[in-house]
């Protein structure tokens, strides 16, 4: 079953349009791009994209005190009543063991106003990780958001930099974990403007 899944500024365009208002002509070929996803896919899943840590101090309530821990939403969506093509998702989703680079890590930081151990970086790493885990496994990725396209951008920089040696005569010989990670990004990127779905795209030794 091929499987797409897109972030909530991917879907934005086609809402206005349904429901107005849809302010530009921009917005027609985004549209048209988010139709052609779910047409080509057995089905389509939304990811929210995840918040930044607003970085205020908010004192613990008495029910947080007794319980010893505090719920914290990382990310909101709009509602998709009358969008039925989306497939149910009431549970979380499993976060695949897919290696980030230091780059992607630094833009998840960025984006997340935080770093390790917060509850927000952790969960723009794993918003990653599921884009990446669904293209690993034949689907695609239509991501939208400012996130995800800054780090489709660090990303496509990896290519060049893997391969500037061999363009001056000399040799290289990429780990795995550089490999999987321009391999992957390549396609999420591919997947993110293209109006279709992607062929395989495996890493080779």
């Amino acid at each position: 079953m091929k499987v797409a899944i897109c972030d909530t500024e991917a879907f934005y365009p086609l809402r206005d349009l349904v429901r107005g208002p849809l302010n530009n002509l921009e917005g027609l070929a985004e549209v048209e791009r988010f139709v052609r996803t779910v047409v080509l896919h057995d089905e389509i899943v939304m990811r929210l994209t995840p918040s930044s840590d607003p970085d205020v101090n908010i004192e613990f309530t008495e029910q947080e005190k007794r319980a010893g821990r505090r719920l914290v939403i990382t990310a909101m969506g709009p509602v998709l009543d009358g969008f039925s093509f989306f497939a149910e998702s009431n549970s979380l989703p499993s976060v695949p063991d897919v290696q980030l680079t230091p780059s992607l890590i630094e833009v998840a930081m960025k984006f997340a106003n935080a770093g390790y151990g917060n509850v927000y970086f952790n969960a723009h790493v794993q918003h990653l990780k599921i884009a990446l885990g669904t293209v690993l496994q034949g689907g695609s990725a239509l991501m939208a958001s400012g996130f995800a396209q800054a780090a489709i951008k660090t990303a496509s920089e990896y290519p060049a930099a893997l391969f500037r040696p061999l363009m001056r005569g000399g040799r290289v010989t990429p780990d795995r974990h550089s490999k999987t990670a321009w391999a992957y990004w390549f396609r999420l990127s591919l997947a993110s403007c293209s109006l279709g779905a992607l062929a395989a795209m495996r890493s080779r030794p």
